[in-house]
């Protein structure tokens, strides 16, 4: 899969990153499925991302199968993260759906996302099955949206690092509470995300990281 050599990424991330730069915009990608030759599909590079994140990545049972590899699994895991990273950085293709930029979605975006992606790999990591990870990821993200981002005096000390904390604990409760249902839910993670960037979207200014708001303007200077 395009997540298991630094090729893919290397040529599709490489050209599109490459004719973004040159045309000023971004370009759809496709990505052509040829493991059933008689059968070729052909998908955005988004719709194969998620594919293999959902059927791999997360896969509760190909974690536990290169754990028993030792540091040879561990490499596994961090090259998959790797060209994961690889491919958000040169085609954008992780995060077009919404944002993970307090400046563009305040702090739903970036604490909300982070708890989510932390919840959906506890719950992995603890033998959850796709849909269970997929739950906990909804139930943390769920919980973050319309959250600002006023951090006072512009610095991330206050109130940002006690919202990763807080972040931190609502991830592992979501992963809990996905393990003990049996994965059906009535809010999909894909409308949460939808959501999150729509409330980002109808969010004022001075909640994304400019500190003319909220916190930031009502805690008096010491």
């Amino acid at each position: 899969d395009l997540l298991d050599s630094d090729d893919y990424y290397q040529f599709e991330g490489g050209a599109a990153a490459a004719v973004a730069t040159l045309q000023g915009q971004d370009r759809p990608v496709y990505h052509n499925d040829h493991s059933r030759p008689e059968r070729p599909v052909i998908r955005t590079l988004e719709e194969e991302i998620g594919r293999v994140v959902r059927s791999r990545v997360v896969n509760p049972k190909w974690i536990e199968g290169v754990k028993r590899h030792g540091y040879k699994g561990a490499f596994e895991m961090a090259a998959t993260v790797d060209y994961l990273f690889a491919f958000a950085a040169t085609t954008g293709a992780v995060k077009h759906t919404a944002s993970l930029s307090g400046a563009e979605c305040g702090c739903q975006a970036e604490v909300g996302s982070a708890s989510a992606m932390a919840a959906g790999a506890l719950c992995a990591a603890m033998g959850g099955n796709p849909k269970k990870v997929e739950n906990a990821a909804e139930i943390a993200l769920e919980h973050h949206l319309g959250m600002t981002c006023d951090p006072i005096k512009g610095l991330v000390q206050v109130p940002c690092i006690e919202r990763n904390g807080l972040g931190a604990i609502k991830a592992v409760s979501a992963a809990s509470l996905s393990l003990r249902g049996d994965g059906h839910h009535l809010v999909s993670l894909d409308a949460c995300i939808k959501t999150m960037k729509e409330t980002g979207a109808d969010m004022s200014h001075k909640y994304k990281e400019t500190s003319l708001g909220g916190l930031a303007v009502n805690v008096p200077d010491c």
